[in-house]
């Protein structure tokens, strides 16, 4: 169960870092909940891992709308950030 933590807090630390590096007001409290979505498939692994989908829900809808208008930063953020595709969740 530590180990489950752990990667929460990583997922967690990783989402801070790419939505504080936006520099447009969002802050821890902001975040509601992170999750890792869809399976992990050893077999088709890409060597630097598998990218998986990042579902990150956040407390208010006007954290959101700042986090998608300023989606053009994404750019000029480390290497790391500048292939990260952000969008709606439409799911229900």
């Amino acid at each position: 169960m530590r180990h489950r933590r752990g990667k929460q807090c990583a997922r967690q630390t990783v989402c801070e870092q790419l939505l504080f590096g936006l520099r447009v007001g969002i802050v821890e409290e902001d975040i509601r909940q992170v999750l890792r979505l869809g399976r992990r498939d050893i077999d088709k692994a890409s060597p630097d891992g598998a990218a998986r989908p990042i579902l990150v829900q956040l407390w208010s809808r006007a954290a959101k709308n700042l986090i998608m208008k300023s989606l053009c930063m994404f750019k000029f953020m480390e290497a790391k950030f500048r292939k990260v595709v952000v969008a709606h969740d439409m799911t229900k």
